[in-house]
């Protein structure tokens, strides 16, 4: 038990409070917890394709939801089939729905390649908690229902760096609230679902889908729309004091 303590107190003195923290690692969603979507990406979209054709971003917006909505009538499941071949496969039907001028093929996979890469801005509180978890020795990890691009996304946005592991839907195919998501990351990240906590700004998709593998859940509700829900925060600049929170609680326990 001495050597236990000693091993806690030279973590804290070196800025890891994790030695005695419920949670070991921070997991993040992206989507209107750490970026924010300031260009509608159904415009960003008939852009990347203007070269091939004029397309309407309203006609194509009403045209991809109609497509999407008739694969899950026929069977399908954006929960284990969320990956680049579904989408180029929407875009597709969706632009020859529309009677797109151009080559169609090669329009449907522009669009997935570079859907949510532009258009996206930081929330201006989340360099500096990231920068604060990074320094006390929290893993942090991204769980996202994003394309393929998310890497992409990331690394202009200048967030990559921060986080040891990064699970998107549209690599691995699985999306929130799909168990199976959260497990992919939490192996990554060498951790138990219990170890962590995420942070998102869904009810469906983040707390449902954490709380379904047993992961600790704080709803990030910067609209302030969930008045009742808890735990919640309106910002991340609350974050460090639900950890410290749950920190004092875990030394008392």
């Amino acid at each position: 038990m001495f050597s236990c303590a000693l091993t806690i107190r030279a973590k804290l003195l070196d800025g890891d409070v994790t030695a005695t923290n419920k949670y070991q690692a921070i997991i993040f969603d992206v989507g209107s917890t750490l970026l924010e979507i300031v260009q509608d990406p159904n415009e960003l979209a008939a852009q990347s394709i203007a070269h091939l054709g004029t397309m309407s971003a309203t006609a194509y917006s009403a045209a991809i939801r109609q497509v999407a909505q008739e694969w899950r009538d026929a069977g399908g499941n954006p929960e284990v089939a969320d990956l680049p071949s579904t989408w180029v496969d929407h875009n597709l039907r969706a632009l020859i729905r529309l009677g797109f001028p151009g080559d169609v093929p090669a329009a449907a996979q522009i669009i997935e390649e570079t859907f949510l890469t532009d258009g996206l801005a930081v929330y201006p509180d989340v360099f500096e908690i990231l920068s604060t978890l990074r320094d006390q020795r929290y893993k942090l990890g991204i769980i996202s229902n994003w394309p393929a691009t998310l890497e992409t996304t990331l690394q202009r946005s200048g967030l990559r760096d921060y986080f040891s592991v990064v699970v998107g839907s549209g690599t691995v195919g699985y999306s929130k609230p799909h168990p199976q998501i959260f497990k992919i990351a939490a192996e990554r990240m060498k951790i138990d679902p219990r170890d962590a906590l995420y942070v998102g700004d869904s009810m469906e998709h983040d707390v449902a889908g954490a709380r379904g593998v047993g992961m600790d859940v704080v709803l990030l509700d910067r609209g302030d729309f969930w008045k009742a829900h808890e735990p919640r925060i309106v910002s991340l600049a609350q974050l460090p004091q639900l950890l410290e929170y749950n920190s004092a609680v875990n030394r008392e326990s």
